[in-house]
């Protein structure tokens, strides 16, 4: 006879573990851009992070970061405006980072471009823009993000994409090198 417990009876003998009983859906996630000059009580803060849902590394590595004059952007759980008040008064200052709302017709239309050109100049399929425009699907927050800065950054987006950020491309570089070395 074999003395070895199987494995759901050595899980038995320990008896319960316990674990958090919330779900992750009862809790509002909160998006914040974390920055700090000079921070008094730091374990506060990675104590106020751990406790906002960060694991104790991640804690504190953004405490590091922050301390050392860098924006971090993290994701917390809680009440928005409870948590930014609850960092300022740890002398951090936490901005909520903004979900992107565009309209994609009005940023087209603004631009004086067609379907078929607005699609060509940022490289999506004509298909996907409709959808879009049309309320069928909805963009992804980093696509969101990207048409948010395509609105209120008309030119620099196009310079952007036409790889003109200079004022002159690549191939206009390479030829007016060649033409300096003869």
């Amino acid at each position: 006879m074999s003395t070895k417990l199987s494995l759901k009876e050595a899980l038995g003998r320990r008896g319960k573990t316990a674990v958090a009983s919330r779900s992750p859906s009862d809790i509002p996630e909160v998006r914040l851009l974390l920055a700090a000059d000079q921070i008094a009580r730091p374990v506060a803060v990675a104590r106020f992070l751990f406790d906002h849902g960060l694991s104790l590394k991640k804690a504190h590595n953004v405490l590091g970061r922050i301390s050392a004059g860098r924006a971090v952007p993290v994701e917390l759980s809680g009440d928005a405006r409870a948590v930014v008040s609850a960092l300022a008064r740890l002398g951090v200052s936490a901005a909520p980072i903004q979900t992107s709302q565009v309209d994609l017709r009005q940023v087209r239309e603004a631009l004086d471009l067609t379907q078929h050109e607005f699609a060509t100049l940022y490289d999506i399929e004509v298909d996907t823009l409709q959808n879009w425009e049309q309320g069928r699907n909805v963009p992804d927050r980093g696509t969101m993000h990207f048409y948010r800065f395509v609105a209120a950054f008309p030119e620099l987006s196009m310079k952007l994409v036409t790889g003109r950020l200079s004022g002159v491309t690549q191939g206009e570089k390479q030829k007016e090198k060649a033409s300096k070395s003869r």
